[in-house]
């Protein structure tokens, strides 16, 4: 039976390169040579006979085994990646084609991905739908870098790639969607002055931004409403901040990650650049949904401008934050808190007691420096943090 084209046409239509090995696979699915895999067509599913298949005219690439691992190169002529052609996939790098427009829903989600090279055709990743999340909880990719051509990122196109600390932006970047970078936690990331929208909760979870200008609404998309009084517990994982360090102009603010919901919309509203050189942007702990967040935001605030209504709030609820900050692990920080002072002295012993008890042998070496017990060398030449 005739198929209608050649072996050197499968080569040069339907080649998919796993490292530097190629590998052929007929354009309809039929003659494909290696694992099966669940082909989402539509909304009718259906299993493929083996390997990568493809539309019949070999622009859409449709699906690929989830096993398949390695760098995978998907060739010119593809303009289409369809939805969950890459889900749960064990590949662990994609050089995508200057041929590919478009990457549909969930097409790289939940994959082991760790590097992902663009092409020169794709203008944006994923579009306005929130069920796109194109490299969603891909939880092995630790940077991304996004080229010039590529002038938006669509809604949650990164969410949940909660390993994601560093991502590059060119300078073309109009757009940054609703929740892209929702639980990533981007670090020094440079958000370019082009970028003039920016969704709510694009930046939430992150750890540190620097703005060249900034877009309206920035505040929600760094941070959120409290939905439970408990937020910093549920939301906020051991050892992140419950904050945000935001820099524009050279100047630093330290945004809660949760705001008292029934401020958050004003706040959000009467946000702007203005902020970062007045006391409503250096008082913007006390907008912090639980005490916690409040203490830890002006904690930050104290330490980059000495401030005296952070240190004010920390000397009133010094006991809640020194006792919260041994029995968490956070020695160094309880240190740190120890040297501003805002600590009541009379609290000493009593937290000298709780180090002990807990084996925070650092901690309890400087409480007891602090109360005179102690050579004044035991930090300095011992505990050295």
């Amino acid at each position: 039976m005739g198929l209608g084209f050649s072996l050197e046409d499968l080569f040069n239509m339907s080649q998919v390169e796993e490292g530097d090995e190629p590998v052929f696979f007929s354009k309809t699915g039929n003659l494909n040579l290696s694992a099966s895999n669940v082909l989402h067509r539509g909304k009718a599913y259906k299993y493929g006979d083996t390997g990568v298949a493809y539309s019949e005219d070999g622009k859409t690439l449709l699906s690929c085994p989830a096993m398949r691992p390695g760098t995978v190169r998907i060739h010119e002529g593809v303009e289409t990646i369809g939805d969950y052609a890459f889900y749960k996939g064990a590949l662990s790098a994609v050089v995508l084609p200057d041929s590919l427009t478009r990457i549909e829903r969930s097409a790289f989600a939940e994959s082991d991905l760790t590097q992902i090279t663009f092409g020169k055709g794709l203008t944006s990743i994923g579009d306005d739908n929130d069920t796109e999340r194109v490299f969603s909880n891909c939880k092995c990719l630790a940077s991304v870098v996004i080229p010039d051509n590529i002038t938006a990122l669509d809604n949650y196109s990164f969410s949940e790639c909660s390993n994601l600390t560093k991502a590059v932006l060119p300078a073309t970047m109009t757009k940054i969607g609703s929740g892209v970078f929702s639980g990533c936690i981007l670090e020094n990331t440079v958000i370019p002055k082009s970028v003039k929208t920016v969704g709510g909760r694009a930046f939430a979870g992150a750890r540190s931004l620097i703005f060249e200008d900034i877009p309206k609404k920035l505040l929600a998309a760094i941070a959120s409403p409290e939905v439970d009084s408990r937020c910093d517990f549920i939301f906020i994982n051991e050892g992140e901040k419950s904050y945000t360090k935001v820099t524009y102009n050279n100047t630093t603010l330290f945004i809660p990650k949760f705001i008292k919901s029934k401020f958050f919309k004003e706040l959000v509203d009467d946000f702007d650049k203005t902020w970062f050189s007045s006391p409503k942007g250096h008082t913007l702990f006390l907008e912090g949904s639980s005490l916690n967040i409040q203490t830890d935001t002006a904690f930050a605030e104290y330490q980059s401008r000495q401030t005296p209504e952070a240190f004010s709030f920390m000397n009133k609820n010094g006991k809640d934050m020194a006792e919260r900050y041994l029995l968490k692990k956070r020695q160094d920080e309880f240190v740190d808190l120890l040297r501003t002072g805002a600590i009541d002295r009379k609290l000493l012993p009593e937290l000298l007691d709780i180090a002990n008890k807990n084996e925070k042998t650092i901690a309890a070496a400087y409480i007891m420096q602090c109360m005179g017990n102690a050579p004044d060398d035991v930090y300095d030449d011992t505990y050295d943090l």
